[in-house]
Order: structure tokens, then C-alpha cells, then sequence
């Protein structure tokens, strides 16, 4: 058993306590600098006046606002593509999962600054308890002070109308 293993394990065992886990440096500097130049790419597209459904946005008096760009993998961003399938975090849902994964929505949520954050909210799934998950790359520094991501543990395990 490697290092790395012996980690992962031990994310596994915090993410069935607690149904949630938040790791720094899991993907290396390089990726995530082309990650981001992808995701540049992307809200350059927009900025530039391209729309369809699959770029989320609504209007301001002053502005139109993107806060979600979805199907990730027919926007021709392939190294985000990329990441949900031959990298470590495809392995790590893998792990988390307890046998195979396999993307099934794969989006780019888009924080502007000085603009309202998303409110709490649960994600909610038709799916069986352990049978999915989400996994997030965060691209920029996050801290209570930009909306960073927040989470209760075990909730989980709350009835759906909690």
C-alpha cells in the first residue's frame, strides 16, 4: 500500500462519516493552470456574445450574468473533460464509490464577484444513498469572505424534506 493509498483511504472513511470531504492540492499545478485556461476560454466565448441552453445566465439592468456552463464535455473544453475520466479524480470516485464511476453531468459554475452567491440548498439525486457524488475542482483561492463552498456533515443522511 502506497502513501497516496493510505490517504485516499482515509478521505474514503471522512466522506462516509461525514458525506463530504475538501482536499487542497489533489490535482497538480500544471493541470489546474490549464483547467483554468479552459475555463477562461469558456467564459471568453460568452463575454463575447455566444449563448445557447447550455450556458446558464440571467439578466441584471446593467449586465447579463453566467453562472453555470453545463455539458462540459460538448463545449470543447478537454482537459476539464478530461478530468472526470482518466485522472485522479475519476480514481477517487472510483474509490469513493466502492466500485466503477462514471461522469454523468459534468458543469463549470461560474462565481462572479460582487454578485449575489448561490443560497443553501441541498443537491438532491433519484439515485440510492452511495450510488452517487459530486466531486469539484475549485480554481480560485476560496474563503468566507468570496462564498466558499460550506457543507453540514451527515446531512446527508436527513430525510429528502429536511
Amino acid at each position: 500500500m502506497t502513501a497516496a493509498d493510505t490517504h485516499q483511504d482515509a478521505w474514503v472513511a471522512e466522506f462516509a462519516s461525514a458525506g463530504f470531504v475538501v482536499k487542497s492540492g489533489v490535482i497538480s499545478h500544471d493541470l489546474r493552470a490549464a483547467l483554468t485556461a479552459d475555463a477562461d476560454d469558456l467564459i471568453a466565448r460568452f463575454a463575447g456574445g455566444y449563448r445557447s441552453a447550455d450556458f446558464w445566465c440571467y439578466d441584471t439592468p446593467s449586465e447579463t450574468i453566467l453562472y453555470r456552463v453545463h455539458n462540459l464535455e460538448a463545449q470543447g473544453a478537454p482537459r476539464i473533460t478530461g478530468l472526470f475520466r482518466e485522472s485522479v479524480l475519476h480514481d477517487l470516485a472510483a474509490r469513493f464509490l466502492g466500485g466503477t464511476a462514471s461522469a454523468t453531468v459534468c458543469a463549470m459554475v461560474v462565481k462572479t464577484r460582487g454578485v449575489a452567491g448561490v443560497p443553501w440548498h441541498r443537491d438532491r439525486t433519484n439515485v440510492s444513498p452511495g450510488d452517487a457524488l459530486n466531486l469539484s475542482v475549485y480554481l480560485d483561492p476560496s474563503h468566507r469572505g468570496n462564498g466558499c463552498f460550506e457543507a453540514g456533515p451527515r446531512s446527508h443522511l436527513l430525510p429528502d424534506d429536511a
